[in-house]
Formats: C-alpha cells, sequence, structure tokens
C-alpha cells in the first residue's frame, strides 16, 4: 500500500468554495485545512467518507436534521453515504484537519 505525505504547516490559506471558508491545501488533495468564519453554511449536502478534527473553535454538522457539535480536540467520522452538511455558528472562527474520501473499515 503506498504511503502520502502531505505538509500544511506553512501553506497559505486560499479562497475555497464559499465566501466565508478558506482552504490550506498540501501535496495529498484528500488531506486538507479549512477554515470556516462565523457564519459559514454550506448550501450543499455531501455524502463523501471523512475524519475530521476540530483544531480550533466548534462545528456544527446536520445530519438528517439533527445537528452534531464538536468542539476543539474532538473527532468526528462521516461513513460513506451519510448525508451531511458543516456550519460554524459560533463567533469564531472554526479550523478544521479533514481527510476525505475513506472507505469504510470494519470495526476492530
Amino acid at each position: 500500500m503506498p504511503a502520502y505525505h502531505t505538509r500544511l504547516e506553512g501553506v497559505p490559506f486560499v479562497p475555497g468554495g464559499h465566501p466565508l471558508e478558506k482552504k490550506q491545501l498540501g501535496a495529498d488533495p484528500k488531506v486538507l485545512r479549512l477554515r470556516f468564519e462565523p457564519g459559514f453554511e454550506d448550501p450543499n449536502v455531501c455524502e463523501r467518507g471523512h475524519v475530521i478534527l476540530v483544531e480550533q473553535g466548534t462545528l456544527s454538522i446536520e445530519l438528517d436534521g439533527e445537528v452534531l457539535t464538536a468542539e476543539k480536540g474532538e473527532v468526528v467520522r462521516l461513513t460513506p453515504g451519510t448525508r451531511h452538511r458543516a456550519a460554524n455558528r459560533s463567533s469564531v472562527p472554526t479550523e478544521l484537519l479533514i481527510i476525505s474520501d475513506l472507505t469504510e473499515v470494519a470495526p476492530v
């Protein structure tokens, strides 16, 4: 199995797909850091699998009409096919380390 190495430290943030979103991209497109400014609310529903580490602030994730809130230091794993969308409903920026497009792994 190949290994991928990505450096994000020192890489500048660039605009994302939403005016209140910025991205920090490394060599591996499946690993990135996102910054959501206060008031960010993704208009799109995503079904990709992710592991998300909240590095700063608070992340709200809408899952089938319910809201999951994750704070700094917490990790969320979304399995592929889970319909979700992200928001920053707090008054401070939220930063996330996100690894996307994971395949389901059986529990150990």
